[in-house]
């Protein structure tokens, strides 16, 4: 994503395989975008890995 910066990393549930990937114009501000990537299955040495992208709203 360019120009932006991954401001932080959250597990959404530790059973889960999904993580909330946070991104901002910069580090310290307010996250303006997240990615929720998803590991949908390994085989051998690689994984498929689906992600959604969706803005942060502030409120």
């Amino acid at each position: 994503m360019p120009g932006l910066a991954l401001v932080g990393i959250e597990a959404i549930a530790p059973w889960e395989r999904v993580i909330d990937l946070q991104f901002a114009r910069r580090p310290g501000e307010s996250a303006l975008y997240q990615a929720s990537p998803c590991i949908m299955s390994m085989q051998k040495s690689w994984a498929s890995i689906a992600t959604s992208f969706s803005p942060t709203l502030a409120i």
